[in-house]
């Protein structure tokens, strides 16, 4: 019996150390490994203060949502996700506080530039990982002189939707304080995610 159980251990330390399957890749294989994607929006150039509760865009009019492409594995793919980054490119005294809004279907009614923040009905309902969205407030811990500000939202993981027939999910941005941002400020959002399916 003796021999039996150490010719037993000998053998699935054999098997270790060849780089078997017996090691943990099987969930790697089977759902893929955690990935980190992010997309990024440029607001126009100008620096003329952000009212309350109004949008982050790219423009006043024409304006975009913002695409985060491959967060999932497959279309219409289910992921959780642990972590959201935000950062800027800029470092001012009075940081940025919003909220990150992710849809699972590109936002019918974009919200331009410093415009009135409120979601038409149908796009509400197109939200995925978090209802009542993403709250933030960028931060820097470095010198003044530092170039960007940010912060990570950790301790809940969250699950979401890519949208049908894409590996993708879509976002909106909130400006939640009255903000003076750089001109073509860079606001970037990373999603730390775990495919499911």
């Amino acid at each position: 019996m003796k021999r039996f159980a150490i010719a037993a251990f000998v053998a699935l330390l054999a098997l270790f150390a060849s780089g078997s399957s017996m090691a943990d890749t099987a969930s790697c294989t089977t759902y893929s490994c955690s990935s980190i994607v992010s997309g990024s929006t440029t607001r126009r150039t100008g620096t003329d203060t952000y009212n309350a509760n109004t949008g982050w865009n790219t423009a006043t009019s024409g304006a975009t949502y913002g695409t985060i492409t491959g967060i999932c594995r497959v279309n219409g793919g289910h992921v959780l996700i642990p972590q959201v980054d935000v950062y800027s490119s800029a470092n001012p005294a009075t940081k940025l506080q919003g909220v990150l809004w992710l849809f699972n279907t590109a936002p019918a009614t974009v919200i331009q530039d410093n415009a009135t923040f409120a979601l038409a009905a149908g796009d509400f309902a197109n939200l995925t990982a978090n209802q009542s969205g993403f709250s933030f407030t960028l931060t820097n811990n470095q010198d003044t002189s530092a170039a960007n500000s940010g912060i990570s939202l950790t301790g809940t993981t969250y699950h979401g939707r890519c949208a049908v027939g894409t590996t993708s999910m879509f976002y909106q941005i909130q400006v939640v304080n009255a903000y003076v941002p750089a001109s073509a400020e860079v606001l970037t959002v990373k999603l730390h995610a775990i495919p499911v399916n």
